[in-house]
């Protein structure tokens, strides 16, 4: 991998059960990680969509070095916006790169 390529930082947020001040039981979003990536936008399928007519169904692949432990129950915060993770992949299973698959909150299922 180029590390020229990673010249975006992107958070990592996992969500966690902790007490608020009245003793209750509540899911807060905490910092998993703070790491430099590369950000692919809709990768591929735009044009295909567009040209159909449909709403298209937009998605961000973030490209990083391999970080164990990043889950699709976590959230990535890039740019003042917030993405739910889709699937983690092991880019050639040799434990170097992820590609994380993530959807803007808000996006249409």
């Amino acid at each position: 991998m180029n590390p020229g390529m990673l010249r975006h930082l992107i958070v990592i947020e996992e969500q966690v059960l902790t007490l608020d001040s009245m003793g209750q039981r509540v899911s807060v979003w905490t910092e998993f990680a703070r790491v430099r990536a590369s950000v692919v936008r809709n990768p591929g399928h735009g044009e295909l969509f567009a040209s159909a007519g449909r709403q298209e169904r937009t998605h961000t692949v973030f490209q990083t070095r391999f970080q164990e432990g990043i889950k699709r129950e976590m959230r990535i915060i890039f740019d003042a916006r917030r993405y739910n993770i889709k699937e983690v992949l092991d880019v050639k299973g040799l434990r170097t790169m992820l590609e994380i698959v993530a959807m803007e909150e808000g996006d249409a299922p």
